[in-house]
Parts: C-alpha cells; sequence; structure tokens
C-alpha cells in the first residue's frame, strides 16, 4: 500500500491514477492528520508526502512520527521554492524528494528504487533476528540482566570491547549479541580463533599477504581485518596468546 498525502486534489489524483496503472494499491489523503488515522489502523509500504500542506507540514508530520516512520520509506514532494525544505526532511528521515511538476518516469523509477531498498532492509532485519535469537542469553538473575544492559551499551558504539570471562562463560555469545545489536550488523562479523593460528602465521592471517611474501605464499590473501571491514572482529581467546604478539 502506497499513502499519497497532499493538499492538492489534482496532485492526489494524478499519482493515484498513475501508481494504480502500474498495478500498486493507493490510499491518497488531504492532510498529515488523515495520514496519522491511516496508519494507525493500515499497513503502509511507502508515503509520498507533501512539504507544504495546511494545519501540520510535511517537516512536523516525519518528526512527530519517527518511530512509526522508522521501517517506511518517505518520498518527499516538493516545489521549486521548497528544495531546502526537502533537505531538511532527509535530515529527518525522508527517503528521496520529487521536485513539482511530477514526472511520471522520475516517480515510478523513485518508488521502485525506494520498495527495493525497503525490502533489502526487512530482509536484514529478519535474519539479523534469526541470527540474534541463535545467540540468545538465557537467564533472569541481576548479573545477566546487567550483563545485557552492558551488551545493548556496547553495541551502540564503534569501540574495542574486552570481554572476560572463565572458559565456557558464554563470551563468543556476548560477542555475536554486540554484533547483531549493533550498525554493523548487516556486515560481516568474522571471528579468529587466535590459539589455532601458528605464531610465526598470525600476522599474515590477520593483515593478509601477497604471493610470494614467504616460503608457501602461493596466492594473494585477504587478512581477517581486510574481511571484517565495516563489520566485527572477534578475536577469540587473546588472552592465551604471548604477551609479545598481544
Amino acid at each position: 500500500m502506497i499513502l499519497i498525502v497532499d493538499d492538492e486534489p489534482h496532485i492526489r489524483s494524478s499519482l493515484s491514477g498513475l501508481l494504480e496503472d502500474e498495478g500498486y494499491r493507493v490510499k491518497a489523503v488531504e492532510s498529515a492528520f488523515k495520514a496519522e488515522e491511516f496508519l494507525s489502523s493500515q499497513p503502509v509500504e511507502l508515503i509520498l508526502l507533501d512539504i507544504q500542506m495546511p494545519g501540520k507540514d510535511g517537516l512536523t508530520f516525519l518528526d512527530d512520527n519517527r518511530e512509526r516512520l522508522a521501517d517506511i520509506p518517505v518520498i518527499i514532494i516538493s516545489g521549486r521554492g521548497d528544495i531546502p525544505t526537502a533537505v531538511a526532511a532527509i535530515k529527518l528521515g525522508g527517503y528521496d524528494y520529487i521536485e513539482k511538476p511530477l514526472l511520471p518516469e522520475r516517480v515510478l523509477l523513485t518508488i521502485a528504487q525506494a520498495l527495493r531498498l525497503s525490502q533489502s532492509l526487512q530482509t536484514e532485519h529478519k535474519l539479523a533476528g534469526r541470527l540474534l535469537d541463535q545467540y540468545r542469553i538465557v537467564g533472569m538473575s541481576p548479573a545477566t540482566e546487567r550483563m545485557r544492559q552492558l551488551i545493548a551499551k556496547a553495541a551502540m558504539v564503534d569501540a574495542t570491547v574486552l570481554i572476560t570471562g572463565e572458559n565456557g562463560a558464554g563470551k563468543e555469545l556476548v560477542a555475536h549479541q554486540i554484533h547483531y545489536l549493533s550498525r554493523r550488523k548487516a556486515e560481516p562479523l568474522v571471528t579468529v580463533n587466535c590459539p589455532a593460528i601458528p605464531e610465526t602465521l598470525f600476522e599474515a592471517e590477520l593483515f593478509g599477504h601477497v604471493k610470494g611474501a614467504f616460503t608457501g605464499a602461493h596466492q594473494d590473501r585477504i587478512g581477517r581485518f581486510e574481511k571484517a571491514k565495516g563489520g566485527t572482529l572477534f578475536l577469540d581467546e587473546i588472552g592465551d596468546l604471548p604477551l609479545a604478539m598481544q
């Protein structure tokens, strides 16, 4: 379902006709208030939102409904004089803006791109949710609850995290939780079992090497740091390494 929010009847009519001809289900409303009512009762895949509207403008609508619109792409409809406002709307979470007069090809292309991105993100969220559940930490004790709070806090920042505990305490579970709760969840999580790598190969394993760098290097090899680019590198049991290597 695509929701059109515009106070001009001819814009609502022309957009509705264009999208329905392309096979989309469409609902058109004349105000931000009507849009909020509809969002409360029906699922929406995408919103076409006018900026200049009486009562509540597009910027206020975006600002008031940030949580509700988090997973819904919003395409801004703007007049020539509204471009700075449209850019401000993008900063509030809008996907893109289309300048009036509306060109059908531009409208359809932007909608198709926004829907593809939205579907891709939904797939990533579902996958991350399944992986997060796979590494779920059970228990309701105060200590466990405190650990969950620390995990959530660590997941929100891009920083090195030291996870300590005895063998079998669940350090790997914590590492996976931090990754799949973070903004990096769609990127790789690369685990390095530090004690399993011979000391002489540790540097090449982490940083990679080019063909011929040493005896036995028959081809270029990407290191673990590069494999984890944009994601998380988990150095498991790093405390078991000799101090010089640490």
